[in-house]
């Protein structure tokens, strides 16, 4: 909590305080004494000590650093009594030293009053003990929001280094898969490979310019997501992954790479003896929201293993709840027809 918060508190506190005993001796309808005006200044004075001496000293000793029980209990006591002696200090040498000029029976309560050090050791303990509540609530208030604050924080910046490794990971795992893509075509076919590493290229600066950003527009996603596609296209064949993409919003800010996994999921699990395409993809939505689904045909072996997705779909979930909690759907089936169905709902 910034410090201008705190003073404008503590101000807010003292000013509700005094508002009756301030309207009462100055803008009363009833004459008060500058005596009197003097004395409620003193006395108001000595609470406002009470409370400071509580609030910076007695409750960050005892309270903020968890003493024992009977260190607080004897603390609070000795504060008490400390405060109660200061103030019968001043108030008696005030009336039998300064000679206040106030009202006669005032002082004849005053004198009667000094004379019962029971009642006087009473009342002002009690007064104490209520300021030294009210700073122990405070200060316990304002120690509560740091303390939350700082979690809030501490949260952040581990999610904020957990999605960094999230990200540090996907990135490897889709070189170590490309690489491999551009290696058979050295042998297979030499003029796709030099064309395989141009898309290479434009892909990793995307990667290394774009992705450090914690959201990217969403056509500069479409863009990569087409390159590499191409790229693959180059290893299986024209055709081997069909894309359309209706997004009404490509202003639209996503987190970059988040949609890539499903593809690479589904080149690594798919049935490359089905007839071109084997995947199909599509992307559409509007500014409310956009959906992505990604379908690739699965062998009755890869079925009956039921496709775990490995790290990059871990990966992906995770990012998602992350980054979208609450805000997105997630889902993967396969159907009758072997057809594998990957769908993300994001809002």
């Amino acid at each position: 909590m910034k410090r201008t918060y705190i003073f404008l508190l503590h101000l807010c506190f003292w000013l509700l305080f005094a508002i009756l005993p301030l309207s009462t001796v100055f803008i009363g309808e009833e004459s008060v004494s500058t005596g009197e005006r003097f004395y409620i200044f003193i006395v108001y004075s000595l609470h406002v000590l009470n409370f400071y001496a509580g609030y910076y000293i007695l409750v960050p000793f005892l309270f903020i650093k968890k003493r024992k029980l009977y260190l607080k209990i004897l603390g609070t006591i000795v504060f008490i009594v400390i405060f109660c002696l200061i103030r019968y200090i001043v108030i008696r040498y005030l009336y039998l030293n300064l000679q206040i000029e106030i009202e006669e029976k005032m002082v004849t309560k005053m004198m009667s009053f000094f004379k019962n050090p029971l009642e006087v050791g009473f009342v002002y303990s009690v007064h104490s003990f209520v300021f030294m509540a009210y700073a122990f609530l405070m200060r316990s208030t304002f120690e509560w929001f740091i303390a939350q604050k700082q979690k809030v924080e501490l949260i952040n910046q581990n999610q904020a280094g957990e999605l960094a490794l999230l990200r540090y990971q996907m990135n490897p795992h889709f070189l170590f898969n490309t690489l491999n893509n551009i290696d058979t075509l050295t042998h297979t076919n030499p003029e796709k490979a030099s064309v395989g590493i141009i898309k290479l290229s434009d892909i990793m600066r995307y990667v290394l310019y774009e992705t450090s950003a914690d959201f990217v527009e969403l056509s500069k996603e479409i863009t990569y997501l087409k390159s590499f596609i191409e790229l693959n296209n180059l290893r299986y064949g024209d055709g081997f992954i069909q894309f359309e993409h209706t997004s009404a919003s490509p202003d639209k800010m996503i987190a970059p790479m988040l949609l890539i996994p499903l593809v690479e999921n589904a080149i690594k699990h798919g049935d490359k003896k089905m007839g071109n395409p084997c995947i199909i993809i599509s992307l559409s939505g509007g500014k409310e929201e956009t959906q992505f689904e990604v379908l690739n045909y699965v062998s009755n072996e890869v079925k009956q293993k039921d496709i775990v997705g490995g790290i990059g779909l871990n990966n992906l979930k995770r990012r998602l709840n992350l980054l979208y909690p609450n805000r997105h759907t997630f889902e993967t089936f396969i159907n009758d027809k072997n057809e594998y169905i990957a769908r993300l709902c994001i809002s």
